[in-house]
């Protein structure tokens, strides 16, 4: 089955959220003190090692990047809850 993108959350270090669509990844770091925090970006394709930072240079996407970690977080207590 085909995605548009892939989502991964992490709990641990302060938290971390990640998105990987077509040749870009966004990384949030830090989300529990800052969960709208900013979106570092880099182009897989061209920087494997994820050295340069390109977001300044994409604001659409991270635009994008920032509504697909809005739409997938998953609240990591009602997680707990169930």
């Amino acid at each position: 089955r085909k995605h548009s993108h892939l989502f991964w959350e992490f709990y641990e270090g302060g938290g971390k959220k990640s998105v990987l669509k077509g040749k870009w990844k966004g990384i949030r770091l830090n989300t529990f003190r800052k969960p709208d925090g900013p979106i570092e970006l880099y182009d897989i394709t061209k920087d494997i090692s994820e050295q340069t930072n390109v977001a300044s240079s994409h604001p659409e996407i991270i635009a994008d990047m920032a509504r697909i970690m809005t739409a997938e977080h998953v609240d990591r207590k009602k997680k707990k809850k169930k």
